[in-house]
């Protein structure tokens, strides 16, 4: 039998997940906030971090927004591919954290982002 704090953790996932495949891509702007961060040019930028997110990821969904030639969730493309899943590295101690990694390339370079939602602390 699961515990309360799983059944109400599952539920909240199984809500943020409807979200993001059903939100409107400014919507979608609006409820997530960058944690990491990986490009071609920098590399890895990490917070206070000890293991990074893209460790022990695990997808679940997978949406592409079109843009023409713009920005969306801080990086310039026309193709971003966002991947929902759930992170092993950020771990609350109750179950993996839900996430969203960005995937976007303009002019050859490759943006990879993670994103949590902005109702979630980075643990």
């Amino acid at each position: 039998m699961n515990s309360y704090r799983e059944v109400i953790d599952q539920l909240k996932s199984d809500a943020r997940l409807r979200l993001f495949l059903n939100a409107t891509e400014t919507k979608l702007a609006e409820i997530l906030k960058p944690i990491e961060e990986l490009n071609g040019n920098e590399g890895f930028t990490v917070g206070d971090y000890n293991e990074s997110p893209f460790a022990g990821f695990h997808p679940s969904a997978v949406r592409m927004v079109l843009m023409d030639d713009d920005y969306y969730l801080g990086c310039r493309a026309n193709h971003f591919v966002l991947i929902f899943g759930q992170s092993e590295a950020l771990n609350d101690g109750y179950g993996w954290n839900d996430c969203v990694v960005r995937l976007a390339n303009h002019k050859g370079g490759l943006c990879v982002t993670v994103f949590i939602f902005a109702d979630e602390e980075v643990r």
